[in-house]
């Protein structure tokens, strides 16, 4: 189920639907593919209301996860499939069928049947028969979560590639976070049946509207506070004892806020070293070695715990049970209403 969602897909743009599984995410995407129909609302494509338009005669075309290819037939078979229920001429379906194969580097494919195929080769089949009808959008229903990490990431990049290079606006639809950054020109996040947020990846990541969506993309350190004052463009907070600096629009004085913060954007110090703003004072409770840098937590004074990264080189100055400071530049907090 969705419920008051509005929306609007701009032409030739990669838009990713992003959320937890049971989140309406595919709801959404079988809305816009005619495969259900809303009890309220419209859906326009290209300006046109479509919700009274049955799902064959849509200008668009769906990939699922599992590809649904046709094992009896043929790779070009398959690719040429919706060609021929179009009627369109023998000739003219080899040329877009060879076309497409070569578009999606399966050159020379073409009589091999799907289970002959890697499970990425039987995606850009899946992909190739959707395109060749050259439909205005290409809804695509978590493509790649069938296929391993290493295949799974290459996909990716062929994917936005594809979507630059022939202009179709492409609607996916994942609950993997990185995937949808990665790939996403603007994504839309949703939970329990409502669009929460839209954004370009990087004002998604930085700037979410809430905690369900700070929590859920990436990684966040949630402290509360209470604001206390202002200085120039900064509020003054109170959290775990210390008065801290933040960038933000302004909030009544005694306003009680959650700051979140990115593992990635915090400082790790020995204990003795300052800063003219923003110290948190803890002990080092954890260091983890992750291959691209230590993944450590620091427990407060107030016993609250935080995440923050180390690179790889910064693994000698810091000692497990050893007191240390935790600093961060103002504009890296994302600040939230405390009840969110």
């Amino acid at each position: 189920m969705v419920r008051d969602v509005s929306l609007a897909i701009r032409e030739g743009e990669f838009f990713s639907l992003l959320g937890p599984s049971g989140c309406g995410k595919t709801t959404l995407l079988r809305l816009l593919a005619g495969f259900e129909s809303p009890t309220s609302g419209e859906i326009l494509l290209a300006g046109s209301g479509v919700q009274d338009v049955p799902a064959r005669r849509r200008d668009l075309n769906i990939v699922f996860q599992h590809y649904a290819l046709f094992p009896h037939l043929s790779v070009a078979r398959n690719v040429a499939f919706g060609l021929e229920m179009q009627k369109v001429a023998g000739d003219e379906i080899q040329r877009r069928v060879a076309d497409a194969l070569a578009l999606v580097r399966l050159q020379g494919l073409g009589a091999r049947m799907p289970r002959e195929l890697s499970g990425g080769q039987q995606q850009r089949v899946a992909l190739a028969r959707a395109l060749i009808t050259r439909p205005a959008v290409l809804l695509l229903d978590e493509p790649l979560g069938a296929l391993d990490l290493k295949l799974r990431r290459e996909m990716q990049s062929e994917l936005k590639a594809l979507q630059r290079r022939l202009g179709t606006t492409f609607v996916y639809v994942t609950h993997d976070q990185e995937e949808a950054l990665a790939m996403s020109d603007r994504v839309g996040v949703m939970h329990d049946g409502q669009l929460l947020q839209v954004g370009a990846p990087h004002e998604i990541y930085d700037r979410p509207v809430n905690r369900f969506v700070a929590a859920f993309i990436g990684e966040s350190n949630f402290l509360a506070a209470e604001v206390t004052g202002y200085d120039d463009r900064d509020l003054i907070v109170r959290s775990a004892g210390e008065s801290l600096r933040v960038r933000g629009e302004r909030i009544a004085i005694g306003r009680r806020v959650t700051l979140a913060l990115r593992p990635e954007r915090l400082r790790i110090m020995p204990a003795g070293d300052s800063v003219a703003v923003n110290l948190l004072d803890g002990r080092l409770r954890e260091c983890v070695y992750l291959g691209t840098g230590w993944r450590c937590e620091i427990e407060l004074v107030d016993g609250s715990v935080m995440r923050a990264s180390l690179p790889p080189q910064d693994s000698g100055v810091l000692s497990v049970g050893s007191r240390v400071m935790l600093t961060f530049a103002p504009p890296d907090v994302a600040i939230l209403e405390s009840d969110s």
